[in-house]
């Protein structure tokens, strides 16, 4: 993710969020999470880590392109 865009995706992200790749790459990231807060929560969350210089992980709410949201582990 860069800039509010995912820039690579595999197939299983595609699955979870049951959107094609194509889709992934061109929706701002934020139509992915659950909520607003939520994106703002991974962004300060993910930045914070970057900036220690370590990685990051946590569990954020996402969306699937039909509404229903579900928690999932992120690490980066």
């Amino acid at each position: 993710v860069e800039r509010g865009r995912v820039l690579k995706a595999n197939a299983r992200l595609g699955e979870m969020l049951e959107r094609r790749i194509s889709e992934l790459l061109e929706l701002p990231i934020e139509v992915h999470l659950a909520s607003p807060d939520e994106y703002q929560t991974i962004l300060a969350d993910s930045r914070d880590a970057f900036r220690r210089g370590q990685s990051f992980h946590g569990a954020y709410r996402f969306c699937r392109a039909d509404g229903r949201e579900f928690w999932a582990e992120v690490n980066g």
